[in-house]
């Protein structure tokens, strides 16, 4: 064979094999990838249990707020269960942050378990009120019970709350937490596309919606519900949460630690209080209690260890169904004396929690895949 065309054809087969392992050892490297990206998602986080006495304080706190009124805690001393509210919303940005920007959970991923957690407790519970109000005789709104279908019933309840059934009118903090969601996943997908910073997007939408608060309160003759259940003034919880979640994996510098984590908590409460003026409470007093839950690792050993207390680790882990289940039993707290409807509204969200939240959860989870 003339030598030059062996040459010709060793070399092009050399190199055909070449190109081969090379795209061998990227598909090779791309499968451990997107498998360690599912296992990601798939992972169930390892349960905190501070990270649930958290969630617990929150919970307590809305029900006192809700059913517990003779010293102050509904409205004039501290509106508690406005209190509990932001505790959850901040929690809930320490832990969106932590997955979708830290863990890097896949974004169909995040949606179907937050689906799971949310969606059939929600919609079972709307159904039996649905149910209740027919069987009361009360006059029934559709625009209304769509609205909190579909998850925008704060911009509809805002302006018209006095002219709506109460038994799910706390559905308002729901819908803005899932539109936090869709907010954060969306910065998610971004930075993951452009390879940039999230913290520094996130901070800036923590800013603008501070904006959207300062400027509703200056501009508008607004009362608490027009300015405060729509969503726009009410992200930052979330996203100074999320942000910090970002700053603090990148940089592993908190802000702060020990007992000056007491200071920052303190501060978030005492912003809370009724004569604050609510601009400063869903802003800087929001902003404080984010800071606080993102750095519940560095606060004092002490700390940690109260809200680890079973009690309240069991009361955060049943929160969402007590959550949902405890407006209607407010409704109906002047029917009876003592705390009859609270201990009916702790035991209906245990129910609701054991029988139907978790077992749905749990076989959406293995299915849905």
């Amino acid at each position: 064979m003339n030598p030059l065309w062996t040459a010709v054809v060793g070399g092009a087969a050399r190199a055909v094999a070449v190109a081969h392992a090379s795209n061998h050892r990227a598909a090779a490297g791309a499968v451990p990838a997107d498998l360690a990206r599912q296992q990601r998602a798939r992972a169930a986080r390892p349960r905190v249990e501070y990270l649930d006495g958290w969630r617990g304080v929150a919970i307590l706190a809305l029900l006192l707020g809700h059913f517990v009124n003779s010293f102050g805690f509904g409205s004039r001393l501290i509106n508690a269960g406005r209190l509990g509210v932001e505790l959850f919303f901040a929690l809930s940005g320490l832990l969106m942050g932590e997955l979708l920007f830290v863990k890097q959970v896949g974004i169909a991923a995040f949606y179907r378990r937050r689906v799971s957690r949310l969606l059939p407790a929600f919609f079972c519970f709307l159904l039996l009120i649905r149910v209740y109000l027919a069987w009361r005789g009360k006059s029934f709104d559709p625009h209304a019970l769509s609205s909190a279908i579909f998850l925008y019933y704060n911009y509809y309840a805002a302006g018209r709350i006095q002219h709506l059934p109460k038994e799910y009118a706390h559905i308002w903090s729901l819908c803005i937490e899932v539109h936090a969601y869709i907010a954060l996943s969306v910065i998610a997908v971004a930075s993951r596309r452009w390879r940039f910073a999230p913290w520094h997007v996130i901070g800036a939408a923590a800013a603008l919606s501070w904006a959207f608060s300062c400027a509703y309160s200056a501009l508008f003759d607004w009362d608490y519900y027009r300015i405060f259940w729509r969503t726009e003034p009410r992200l930052s919880a979330f996203f100074v949460a999320a942000g910090l979640m970002c700053w603090t994996n990148e940089t592993g510098r908190p802000l702060v630690r020990g007992w000056a984590w007491i200071g920052v908590f303190a501060a978030g409460i005492l912003l809370q209080v009724a004569a604050v003026p609510d601009v400063l409470k869903y802003t800087l007093g929001s902003a404080c209690l984010a800071v606080a839950v993102t750095h519940l690792s560095a606060a004092p050993k002490l700390v940690r260890s109260v809200l680890s207390m079973r009690l309240l680790t069991w009361f955060g882990v049943v929160s969402y169904s007590i959550y949902l289940w405890q407006q209607p039993f407010k409704e109906l707290r002047g029917q009876a004396t003592g705390p009859v409807w609270l201990f009916s509204a702790i035991i209906c969200g245990a129910l609701s929690f054991y029988i139907l939240e978790d077992p749905a959860r749990r076989w959406l989870n293995a299915h849905w895949k």
